[in-house]
């Protein structure tokens, strides 16, 4: 998966200077989102390898923005229990990859022109 798709991108910032608090932007950002998947190396197991999930999130507008997130088998079990999946991680690329998808289709409501 190699497409771009608007995503709600949040950012902390220091606030003001005496007000003690930071401030919270939120802004639709069109983002490059890649989805891989591959193997590691297990550590300290020179013959065995994990399955492995690479997500990856770029800007073109922005070259300082990356994020990229490594979901192999065994941290995938940690992530199923506290996001309550109900996918293996064999079916979970597939489902992630159709759920992007779903992303990037226009919505009802913003597809409609007004009349």
């Amino acid at each position: 998966f190699d497409r771009t798709i608007p995503v709600r991108v949040r950012s902390r910032a220091p606030g003001l200077r005496g007000t003690g608090g930071e401030t919270e932007e939120e802004v639709l950002r069109p983002l490059t989102i890649r989805v891989l998947l591959g193997f590691k190396q297990c550590p300290g197991k020179a013959t065995m390898k994990e399955r492995v999930l690479h997500l990856e999130a770029t800007d073109e507008a922005d070259p300082y923005f990356l994020f990229t997130l490594d979901v192999g088998e065994d941290d995938f079990h940690e992530l199923k229990r506290d996001q309550s999946l109900l996918v293996d991680f064999d079916a979970f690329p597939r489902k992630f990859i159709e759920l992007l998808e779903q992303c990037a289709m226009p919505q009802e409501d913003e597809a409609k022109t007004p009349e």
